[in-house]
């Protein structure tokens, strides 16, 4: 039999085991929503883009109406008007951990009412 004095702090060891492990899936879960944040994100700047060519005609491509910063660019292939968007993904501390991308289109309009 194991005398209960050798047995101290082991539940100390245990508990602080699991609590790492928590916080590992817990970031990780944390980071998913950001990645997926980021990507509806890019998506809306996209379609802002495509739907201002396409109403609007020409012109730069710009995501002043919106709160993320993205790189966008548009293109026209007769009246189909493609926007094409990327935003990067910041981690923690602002640690940049990669970047998602979205490609919208849409039929330009022949007039505006």
């Amino acid at each position: 039999m194991v005398a209960r004095h050798q047995e101290t702090g082991m539940v100390t060891v245990e508990l602080a085991i699991g609590m790492m492990s928590v916080l590992l899936v817990l970031s990780a879960v944390v980071g998913f929503f950001q990645v997926g944040i980021a990507h509806m994100n890019a998506c809306e700047v996209a379609r802002i883009a495509a739907r201002d060519n396409a109403l609007f005609g020409g012109g730069g491509a710009d995501a002043s109406g919106t709160a993320v910063d993205a790189d966008i660019s548009v293109s026209r292939a007769g009246r189909q008007v493609t926007a094409h968007s990327v935003v990067a993904v910041h981690g923690y501390a602002s640690v940049f951990v990669g970047s998602v991308e979205c490609t919208m289109s849409t039929i330009a309009e022949d007039t505006y009412m």
